[in-house]
């Protein structure tokens, strides 16, 4: 008679054991969930901060962003440079002489 009555004690207590550790569980999946959305919400805004840098980047080193930068520097554009060793401005053929 004692041993079916440390039985029901026993599947009680087993019982009510894994009735908090369900709740524990779902407590903390939910938290869990909570923090993935505040994540999720932090991600799409740091995208839009980046994506608005890019642009920003792309703007400042524009050609011309830069070339109005260089104007107030005094910088000028130099006219072509003349070499000599450039190409022959007539047509050559190196078997024109035999």
């Amino acid at each position: 008679m004692k041993t079916k009555q440390l039985k029901k004690i026993f599947i009680a207590v087993l019982f009510l054991f894994l009735v908090l550790t369900q709740l524990y569980l779902l407590n903390s999946l939910s938290t869990f969930g909570n923090k993935v959305s505040k994540l999720e919400k932090d991600l799409y805004v740091l995208v839009a901060e980046n994506d608005k840098i890019e642009e920003s980047i792309a703007s400042a080193s524009s050609v011309t962003t830069l070339s109005v930068k260089a104007k107030i520097l005094g910088l000028n554009v130099s006219p072509p440079s003349i070499t000599l060793n450039g190409p022959i401005p007539i047509a050559f053929s190196p078997l024109a002489g035999n």
